[in-house]
């Protein structure tokens, strides 16, 4: 299943560095987000525009994935190649 190949491959990246969890983030998946996270997943991880999973989630307005992912304290200050933080 979908939920057994992203846990499997937790720091996986695609060639534009997206991750498991940045793409879940960017698809507001809020469950699966706290899956990945307590499987280990990085909240630091960069794509190739220097976005972390708070900047994607916050960006997309996906807030429920923004409360998750901030009780994971991620750098809220790191800004993406544009300048954009979350």
């Amino acid at each position: 299943s979908m939920v057994f190949c992203l846990i499997a491959r937790v720091r996986w990246q695609d060639r534009k560095g997206r991750t498991a969890l940045s793409l879940a983030c960017q698809a507001g998946q809020e469950a699966m987000v706290d899956l990945l996270i307590e499987k280990g997943a990085s909240i630091e991880v960069e794509d190739y525009d220097e976005r972390t999973p708070i900047i994607v989630a916050a960006q997309r307005g996906h807030i429920g994935v923004v409360r998750r992912l901030l009780k994971a304290r991620p750098d809220v200050l790191r800004e993406d190649r544009l300048g954009r933080s979350a």
